[in-house]
């Protein structure tokens, strides 16, 4: 009988909680459905800039430009002092951000004689198919991915519409941006490049009109007058297709897509980055309930500088402080859409810029119209620390200690198997990474820094310089083995480097500025000299030839897209609602 009795209440125990299982159970789902971003895999947004200074933010140290939202990164988060891009350039620095590994494992670099980066949309050239990007791996586990902005990594292949390499290939479920760059051309006053041409070519027929005036006056023979004119007609010419080839040039090449659509062509720089971030806050909104990955990747701050009305005149550093702050604004309004989503806290942000700013861009007019470097060297196109040294925060609130600062050196590389620690996921393929995981150096642990790291400094091909973290000895060496002459325009081989033969040495701790290079036969760089070889040697060992996607890039017809064929000339009408300026 008692046996009995202890069955019975045992069979209610057991029924009671399978009952109590199934109600918490339920629950549970329920309470995911309802909170389910503080549960879930956190949320990616990263701000990628374009020819961004580490100069031009606040909370680097500029005083001229005002960028509250992204100082406030920084207060929530932290600054990476000593952050390195991959490259000096644009189209390999952002493959090799995507990828984690040097542009020149991938291709996306170009041979000698070479345009640097894509220039054109109908070229076979791009990031490999076969690439595995950060947004790929995460797309695989479950994540929704958009980029919105610059791509500027290829788009076909053979054909037209094969899209090879477009970032519907590369791990983006929406693509909404320009497959190109904000190039010179895209603009409304023909761009830096064209007034340069503009002004040249007045010069010429300038001299020749005085010419013939000179020989007018001295009577000289009709054979010569006859010569004169037909120089006179040749420069005119000369000077006519200069026009043509500008105004064709923004026609084909300043598109703008969604998908593999092309909505607008040319674009219109008025309104671009009021119409990214509507995208984005579009993309957030519908991905709220589960993990994103949003790549904004800004067409600001290239040269052609444009901006709504409200901020024109509205920085005291001029058009460019003008984007500069208007590119603030749309990482504050993007931000403040996490708050509104109630996703903050389960969002990783990164801020940075492909590499340094183009010191170089001068308008025809003296308007200086690119960034600032700081107390670095250089700028965009060298190896130098103000051409790689860039702006870099971070912010996960409750894991990233705030305000706090990370002043070793590390590289954009970096952030791909960064981004996948955090959200916990792994690729299937084991794919040989450059960049380090940072995760537990950015939650405040650097007890896992190992005793020294080499991070490679390319000019396409081109091994220029090295930058050494030697803990053992407190010290950061920068070697240099050769520069280019010519910022962004010159070429990464023969006459147009600078050879460093020794090596120029700089110990970036007490010399920042790369100033005072230290002599190859003081004692104390000797060991540095052997160390720095023997791990060149190594890392020259694991490059495996490839074919360079860039030297592909010549133009090729039928590879040309375009909206309303053959006009090829299309406004968009913008299909969400527009977030409101300022």
């Amino acid at each position: 009988m008692k046996e009995l009795m202890l069955l019975s209440v045992a069979t209610k125990l057991l029924y009671s909680a399978t009952v109590l299982h199934f109600l918490l159970v339920s629950a549970h789902i329920q309470y995911n459905g309802v909170v389910s971003a503080t549960r879930r895999r956190p949320n990616i947004v990263i701000f990628l800039v374009d020819d961004l200074g580490i100069g031009d933010i606040g909370c680097f140290g500029n005083t001229t430009i005002k960028t509250p939202n992204i100082d406030q990164i920084a207060e929530d988060g932290v600054k990476f002092e000593h952050n390195l891009s991959p490259e000096v350039l644009c189209t390999p620095s952002r493959a090799a951000f995507l990828t984690g590994r040097y542009a020149i494992r991938s291709g996306v670099v170009a041979e000698d004689g070479d345009t640097r980066v894509f220039v054109d949309a109908a070229v076979k050239g791009g990031l490999p198919p076969e690439e595995m990007t950060f947004a790929k791996v995460l797309q695989q586990s479950g994540y929704k991915t958009a980029l919105i902005g610059k791509w500027h990594l290829g788009l076909s292949c053979n054909t037209s519409h094969d899209f090879c390499h477009h970032p519907n290939n590369h791990g983006f479920h929406h693509f909404y941006g320009l497959p190109l760059s904000n190039f010179r051309e895209c603009g409304d006053d023909w761009g830096v490049g064209f007034n340069n041409v503009d002004k040249n070519i007045g010069i010429i027929i300038t001299s020749i009109a005085a010419v013939i005036s000179f020989l007018y006056i001295r009577k000289c023979s009709f054979k010569i007058y006859i010569l004169a004119i037909l120089c006179l007609a040749l420069a005119l010419n000369f000077y006519v297709s200069a026009v043509i080839r500008v105004i064709m040039y923004k026609w084909f090449s300043c598109m703008l897509m969604r998908n593999v659509e092309v909505v607008e062509q040319p674009f219109l720089l008025k309104g671009l980055t009021q119409r990214f971030v509507s995208e984005a806050i579009n993309f957030m909104e519908e991905n709220q309930n589960e993990p994103f990955l949003l790549y904004m990747s800004f067409a600001k701050v290239h040269t052609a500088l444009r901006t709504s009305e409200h901020f024109v005149n509205h920085s005291r550093h001029g058009r460019y402080g003008d984007n500069v702050e208007e590119m603030d604004w749309a990482v504050g309004k993007i931000l403040a859409k996490l708050n509104d989503l109630k996703v903050r806290d389960d969002t990783f942000v990164l801020f940075t810029s492909d590499h340094g700013p183009a010191i170089d861009e001068i308008s025809h007019n003296g308007e200086v119209r690119g960034g600032f470097q700081g107390m670095f060297k250089s700028g965009k196109g060298s190896n130098f620390e103000g051409g790689i040294r860039v702006p870099t925060l971070a912010r996960w609130p409750g894991r990233i200690p705030s305000g706090s600062k990370i002043s070793i050196p590390t590289s954009s590389l970096d952030f791909f198997p960064t981004i996948l620690r955090i959200a916990d996921v792994s690729m299937a393929n084991s794919i040989p990474l450059d960049g380090k995981d940072i995760s537990s150096i950015m939650t405040g642990d650097e007890n896992q820094l190992q005793p020294q790291r080499f991070i490679f400094h390319y000019c396409d091909k081109s091994l220029q310089a090295i930058t050494y973290a030697d803990y053992q000895r407190s010290k950061i060496w920068k070697l240099h083995f050769a520069a280019s002459k010519i910022l962004v325009d010159g070429s990464c081989y023969g006459s147009n480097l600078q050879y460093y033969n020794p090596p120029l040495i700089f110990e970036l701790l007490s010399d920042p500025g790369e100033q005072n290079s230290i002599k190859a036969s003081a004692n104390v760089v000797q060991n540095v000299l052997q160390e720095v070889n023997m791990a060149v040697e190594k890392h020259n060992a694991s490059i495996k030839p490839v074919q360079s996607q860039i030297s592909l890039q010549q133009f090729y017809p039928w590879l040309q897209i375009c909206c309303n064929p053959p006009i090829c000339y299309c406004k968009e009408q913008y299909p969400h609602k527009l977030v409101s300026i300022p």
